[in-house]
């Protein structure tokens, strides 16, 4: 004969058996599962796994998509290693170390992180929008910090490091303006090369010197 349940008389746990495999018991403290817990979806009547008195945190999935859902309070999700992955579980999109880096990934490459200093990004940067920084905050470009770009103590500076040469280059002119709008020195593609004192011109590169 199989098993299918079993009821102590020793005042130990119920026991439910599948084919005379235990599947499920209870215990002093709650309930056991043995394998697969089983929740079918939640797609307008299905169930679904309350956790909480007032079923504050629920997870289901809805017929297309998966949930975790939490109504009451803050969703505290913790652990030594943390990582976000796709549904293979073969690439990392989000990797959170304990006392370390966060970083984040784009088909499983790694384009921006976290450091003790600030954040380091691989990569282009697309700013949709403004990009703020405190005063004597430095934006640092280059693999060895060689470009500066910060403000402090109500001046703003570009500071270029020893390697290599600094270059400004456009497409078109080049027009270098005063804070009241004066132009200070022109560089016209092509062209002249234009220097202005108060915003009159004074002196200008021609064909002949």
């Amino acid at each position: 004969d199989h098993d299918y349940i079993k009821i102590p008389t020793n005042e130990q746990g119920v026991e439910l058996y599948y084919d005379n495999i235990k599947k499920f018991s209870t215990t002093s403290s709650g309930v056991q599962v043995e394998g697969t817990l089983k929740i079918p979806d939640n797609d307008g009547g299905g169930q679904r796994l309350d956790i909480g008195s007032g079923t504050d945190l629920q997870i289901y999935h809805n017929g297309s998509h998966s949930i975790v859902k939490n109504s009451t309070g803050d969703l505290y999700i913790g652990g030594g290693f943390i990582g976000l992955y796709n549904a293979a579980l073969t690439e990392l999109k989000i990797a959170m170390y304990d006392n370390a880096a966060v970083k984040l990934y784009y088909d499983h490459s790694n384009k921006f992180e976290t450091t003790s200093t600030g954040t380091k990004v691989t990569g282009k940067i697309n700013v949709l929008g403004n990009y703020e920084t405190d005063d004597d905050n430095e934006i640092r470009i280059g693999s060895g910090d060689d470009l500066k770009l910060y403000h402090s103590g109500g001046n703003s500076f570009t500071v270029h490091g020893d390697d290599g040469n600094y270059l400004i280059k456009s497409g078109n002119d080049i027009y270098i303006r005063t804070g009241g709008d004066d132009s200070a020195i022109d560089c016209v593609e092509d062209g002249a090369v234009k220097l202005y004192y108060n915003n009159a011109k004074k002196a200008e590169t021609v064909t002949g010197g």
